[in-house]
């Protein structure tokens, strides 16, 4: 008995944490506003789980690299963030900041050679007399040029509110790592992958009439397109870079950018950004198709396949949410997560590979033993005639056991608090 009790459980628990290989085909088309669905939750659950695991973590986000949510997001006063660049004073316009120092090194190399360092993009134009207007905070030598790379350190002096594009946003692919910048933020149904500049433009326009100061973004590390330098940014320093010529170890400078971001797989660290996922907005959570049209790509949801006028709907949403404002964050859902994974996330991969039966169910039992309520006695019949009771109370113990912290605080959840308690909920049964 203790073996079947302990074998329902896990079934469920396998279940509830195999990866889906495609998404759900589900279209609005008679109703032109479009609410979040607890059904879509439920049936994407596996997808939102991913997302509130994998946020603000670069191995996550790289494996679910197509994502789908926007999250409010801080980042606290005081905090270090970096600039690579040409210039040798703070940009006028928006621009790009990294939270780590090599991986903005990329973009601040010196060369005496015929090009600038790596850029996101094409950069905007001059206009008549702007760079005398400027006030450089390093004087300019002769031997400054517009092949001399500078490193830009600047201080947050105030907290940044800013919105968190989840997944590999900051990817200049076609497989959909920009449908939510370009067919959601930007409303566009044909945009080079390439063209960062006008992208980043086009957001900051946008999400500075929300009150934000910018996005944040993933690639080989976090970024944030920062759309005005001159608003809660302090700067620390602005330092001319040597020639790469002239200097060792300059061919090992990506593998140092590499290095610096793989620090970051589990978490960007240091308390340097806060999200509130309490008010995620995701495609993930309406009735609209997020289907792959590349049926070797189906795990990766897209929007793609949404029409305009659905998007338009979770557009006016984000804004909404963003617009809105919140007291305290009371569920650490990303925690909650966390402490699923963490608990039976090895244990199941290592079942997969048990064939050894013996082993096997005394892994079974290790896992699931915590929440069955076994009877007084090995002979108590009445224990064995209500068995499929006691299994289900043992399942229903199991699947809520780490979302007691989050049910506490449902007085007080928003919408999508409730959603991701739906979809985290559906995980764990």
């Amino acid at each position: 008995m203790r073996y079947l009790i302990t074998s329902t459980l896990l079934a469920a628990g396998v279940v509830a944490l195999t990866l889906p290989t495609k998404t759900h085909l589900h279209r609005n088309n008679t109703n032109p506003w479009l609410a979040p669905s607890h059904n879509s939750a439920r049936e994407r659950a596996f997808y939102i789980f991913n997302a509130v695991h994998s946020a603000m973590r670069q191995w996550g986000s790289s494996l679910h690299h197509n994502g789908l949510g926007l999250i409010p997001a801080t980042v606290p006063r005081g905090t270090l963030l970096y600039h690579g660049t040409w210039r040798n004073y703070t940009p006028p316009d928006f621009e790009w900041l990294a939270f780590e120092m090599e991986h903005s090194e990329n973009f601040a190399r010196s060369t005496r050679g015929g090009g600038k360092g790596p850029s996101k993009g094409p950069q905007p134009p001059q206009l008549a007399g702007q760079r005398d207007r400027q006030k450089p905070m390093v004087q300019p030598r002769d031997d400054d040029n517009p092949n001399r790379g500078y490193l830009h350190t600047y201080r947050a002096s105030r907290d940044l509110k800013l919105l968190y594009i989840d997944g590999m946003s900051a990817g200049n692919t076609l497989m959909g790592t920009l449908d939510t910048q370009d067919l959601l933020l930007r409303s566009l149904e044909h945009a080079s992958p390439y063209d960062d500049w006008n992208r980043g433009h086009d957001i900051c326009a946008l999400v500075k009439t929300w009150g934000l100061d910018g996005v944040i973004r993933m690639e080989i590390g976090f970024e944030i397109m920062y759309c005005d330098f001159t608003d809660g940014l302090d700067p620390v320093s602005i330092l001319r870079t040597p020639y790469q010529e002239d200097r060792e170890g300059a061919s090992i400078d990506l593998f140092e950018w590499v290095r610096a971001v793989s620090q970051l797989y589990d978490g960007i660290g240091a308390g340097r950004v806060t999200l509130d996922l309490g008010r995620m907005v995701s495609g993930l959570w309406y009735p609209v198709n997020v289907t792959n049209p590349e049926p070797v790509m189906s795990k990766h949801p897209r929007l793609i396949e949404t029409t305009s006028d659905e998007r338009a709907e979770i557009l006016k949403r984000v804004e909404n949410v963003v617009r809105s404002t919140k007291d305290k964050i009371r569920v650490d859902w990303q925690g909650i997560t966390d402490m699923i994974v963490g608990r039976y996330g090895d244990r199941i991969v290592a079942l997969t590979e048990e064939e050894d039966a013996d082993a096997f169910a005394k892994q079974i039992h290790v896992i699931t033993n915590t929440f069955v309520d076994y009877p007084a006695s090995p002979i108590d019949k009445s224990a064995m005639i209500d068995s499929g009771d006691m299994i289900r109370k043992a399942i229903k113990r199991c699947a809520h056991h780490f979302l007691e912290p989050a049910y506490i605080w449902r007085h007080e959840w928003t919408d999508e608090d409730a959603l991701i308690y739906t979809a985290t909920e559906t995980v764990s049964w």
